[in-house]
């Protein structure tokens, strides 16, 4: 029993060493790639050209027609949102049966796997994005309007009321001094 666990863990250790002896000669490849295979579609494997070097991997997914992602430069300026790349069916290949899209990090523009080259401005789309996400909402909007128009409906009502009454204490003042005048044009 004894050398049964002993080779057991022998194996496993040899598993192990090897496995991520092969992760690191790939750069971090493997684990990624393990992670957005077992993801089942959810996440999206990113390969990100830097400006400097070779290819590296990074986790996406995918939101609406964009793709969010943080790669080496955004963790290194410690950006608070991560990046998001506007793309369409024929951007993504498929490696292994994983969704996966080859990015520049520093014009984030794509790589189809055609060839060819897709250039985004990637400032103006984030820039609209949260223009979009904090905008006051209509029914916001709408309320507000709504509450203000009822105040200045009452404040007109309480001015016409107000009127009214100044109007009718007028009338009964002109026609007291018509009283009057009447009563000294008679005694002269």
């Amino acid at each position: 029993m004894n050398i049964l666990i002993q080779t057991i863990l022998i194996y496993l250790g040899v598993f192990f060493l090897s496995f991520f002896f092969f992760n690191i000669l790939s750069k971090g490849y493997l684990f990624t790639f393990i992670k957005v295979k077992g993801s089942r579609g959810k996440k999206i494997l990113i390969n990100v050209k830097p400006k400097v070097g070779s290819f590296y991997p990074v986790i996406g997914r995918l939101e609406g027609e964009f793709i969010v992602y943080n790669d080496r430069e955004s963790k290194a300026g410690k950006q608070k949102t991560p990046k998001r790349v506007p793309v369409s069916n024929d951007d993504f290949g498929l490696l292994y049966g994983c969704l996966c899209i080859n990015v520049d990090e520093s014009s984030s523009s794509i790589f189809k796997p055609t060839g060819e080259i897709v250039s985004v401005d990637i400032i103006k789309f984030n820039n609209l994005y949260e223009r979009a996400l904090y905008k006051p909402s209509a029914e916001a909007n709408d309320k507000i309007i709504t509450i203000i128009l009822l105040i200045l409906a009452i404040i007109t009502l309480l001015a016409c009321v107000v009127l009214f009454t100044k109007i009718g204490q007028l009338q009964k003042a002109v026609s007291a001094l018509g009283q009057v005048g009447r009563v000294v044009g008679a005694n002269v």
